[in-house]
């Protein structure tokens, strides 16, 4: 959980790495997918949390050599615009068969078989995309 001093709202962070801005806000994940199979992971599943500094900064890393990618989140709390800010890096090796990232965006709470989701993908054209 993150978000600013004496604020009402904090982000959620999901044990799958994902992110929910506020409590009832749509979910949002990064998965990877290969472009030729199809197959697509989330990483971050398996992930390590961590606070950056102690401060209420969480960051979830996975250094994955099954997918030859590495990922790194970090999510918080920007006091200017009083918004959780999500930051997103992927570093790819270059025999990594999976060259996209993907940013899913889900509602809160629903039958993923019934709900359509947002989705955008990110082409790892070079060696890294962030």
């Amino acid at each position: 959980m993150t978000g600013g001093v004496d604020e009402a709202e904090e982000a959620l962070i999901g044990a799958d790495g994902s992110l929910n801005p506020y409590a009832d806000a749509p979910s949002v994940q990064v998965w990877l997918r290969d472009s030729v199979s199809g197959e697509t992971i989330n990483p971050l599943a398996e992930g390590q949390f961590s606070l950056i500094d102690n401060a209420p900064i969480v960051q979830v890393v996975s250094e994955s050599t099954d997918s030859g990618v590495s990922l790194q989140t970090v999510a918080f709390y920007d006091e200017t615009e009083s918004a959780i800010r999500w930051q997103v890096a992927a570093n790819r090796q270059p025999e990594s068969r999976f060259d996209e990232l993907v940013i899913a965006v889900r509602p809160f709470r629903v039958n993923r078989t019934l709900t359509d989701f947002a989705i955008r993908y990110c082409r790892m054209t070079s060696h890294t995309c962030g």
